[in-house]
Parts: structure tokens; C-alpha cells; sequence
């Protein structure tokens, strides 16, 4: 399917979904379940586990080839998944963004998110999240970072630039979506023989689900406080919202617990 059809497909499926990846967003009937509630519902439950996250890994890491769909993944996938930015700001997100700055006492490179009510937040980048923005922008023909005359090239792009010019590449929300649902698609295809519900877990993937890891996992390393203005939240109760341990950190802390 080409992207227009697909973003026809994302308008009526999901690209405007808040939610993670709740049990009404799977798909059981792409993967062979049945739809019955309860047991298997509660069993396949909202949070991707490690098993799945690997999957995701491989596809991305080993399996597709360096083209232009690689590298525009692996840079949503920073943006998203490492940076836990939000939808609206990756999409809106300009080369100019990222600059050499102070951080703290060492010198770094940093990227000014521009999120909700245009407040901004600072967060570093790593050498390696720098260099695949750069072989990203290299592949796409356009000017290194930190060339003013780049300033206002979107991070991430559409393949239907036509005439638009450099400045006005981006991609819509919809197209987005499709971006990370298409191969979310091709790693459930991969998994679906041996683990069905994986396979019914990514398939049901919003947006979302990048911010959302960027959450959890952050909070297993920083203070909530820190994620809290890492992730541009206003109130600290928002953050708290993705902390929620799974069954066996809860049989686990109970066992800790004095009788």
C-alpha cells in the first residue's frame, strides 16, 4: 500500500490514540486469537515486555537493510523512545533544534524541544543518537547540523517531498503513525508463529508507545522529578501515572515485607 492510502487507513485506525497499548487496541483476529475477555485479556495486558522489545531490536538493528525506511526509523526511535518526545513535537522538530551548548559543566550537544504552550525543554544527546540524525540528513541530500542554513529542515521526513522544498518535508501526524505501524507490522509478522500475542500487542501500537517506554524506563534510572522535566510534564503526577510494576515486582516487594 502506498503512504496516501495507508494515511486514509491511520485517520480511521489510530494515529489521534492517547492510550498505550490497552487490550481494546489489539489486534486478535490479525494473529489468530480468539476475542474473548478477561483471562486472556488481563494476560496480555498493556505493557510491552522485554521479549517483544528485543524483537523490535532486531528488526530494526540486524534485520532491515541501511536504506533511507532504516534510517528514518532509527531516528523517530531516538526522538520517541530515547528522548520521549511527544507526537506533535517530533513532528515539528527542526535541525535547528539541536546546537552545541553548557550542560552542566561539560559541553555537549543538546537539542531545545519545543513542546506544549512553546516551553521548552533541554535534553543531551549522545554521540551515537548525533551520528544517526547526521547519516539520516547526509542520505536525504541536506545540510549537515549546526549549518544555519539547515536550521529549518525537519528531523524526520516524508518521501513525498515533490516541490515543497527542504523546509517543508515533514511528516503529518497520520504519517507518522504509519511509519511506526508499518514496521511494527513487519516485526508482528516475524514473531506471530512463535509468540501470537506478541504479535497481537505490537500490532496494537499507538504513537504513544515510544513516550511511554522512554517513561518506564527512565524512571528505573533517574528521579521522578528529573523525568518529570525530561518528558516536559507540568505536574510530577502526570509522571507518576507510568509507574506501574507488573506482577512479579508486586509477589517480589510483598516477600520483602516483614509478616
Amino acid at each position: 500500500m502506498g503512504e496516501d492510502a495507508l494515511a486514509l487507513g491511520a485517520g480511521l485506525l489510530g494515529p489521534d490514540r492517547v492510550g498505550y497499548l490497552g487490550a481494546e487496541h489489539l489486534d486478535f483476529a490479525a494473529v489468530g486469537l480468539p476475542q474473548q475477555g478477561g483471562d486472556l485479556l488481563g494476560k496480555v495486558g498493556a505493557v510491552v515486555h522485554h521479549r517483544q522489545q528485543d524483537a523490535v531490536d532486531l528488526e530494526l538493528g540486524v534485520q532491515l537493510p541501511l536504506d533511507l525506511v532504516r534510517m528514518r526509523l532509527e531516528v523517530l526511535f531516538v526522538l520517541g523512545k530515547e528522548l520521549g518526545m511527544r507526537a506533535s513535537e517530533m513532528i515539528n522538530a527542526r535541525c535547528g533544534w539541536i546546537e552545541y551548548s553548557r550542560f552542566g559543566d561539560e559541553e555537549t550537544v543538546v537539542i531545545d524541544i519545543v513542546g506544549k504552550g512553546d516551553k521548552q525543554r533541554r535534553l543531551p544527546l549522545s554521540s551515537e543518537q548525533v551520528d544517526k540524525i547526521s547519516r539520516y540528513l547526509a542520505a536525504r541530500k541536506r545540510p549537515p547540523l549546526f549549518e544555519p542554513a539547515g536550521k529549518d529542515v525537519p528531523l524526520i521526513a516524508s518521501f513525498r517531498i515533490g516541490n515543497k522544498g527542504a523546509d517543508k518535508e515533514g511528516l503529518s501526524r497520520s504519517g507518522l503513525y504509519i511509519v511506526l505501524h508499518t514496521f511494527l507490522e513487519e516485526v508482528a509478522n516475524d514473531v506471530r508463529k512463535k509468540n501470537p500475542r506478541d504479535a497481537a500487542k505490537l500490532l496494537g501500537s499507538s504513537l504513544h508507545w515510544l513516550r511511554h517506554t522512554f517513561a518506564v524506563a527512565s524512571l528505573e534510572v533517574m528521579p521522578v522529578n528529573v523525568v518529570q522535566t525530561a518528558m516536559g510534564h507540568a505536574s510530577v503526577n502526570t509522571t507518576t501515572r507510568y509507574i506501574s510494576p507488573d506482577q512479579t515486582e508486586i509477589l517480589e516487594g510483598f516477600k520483602k515485607l516483614k509478616s
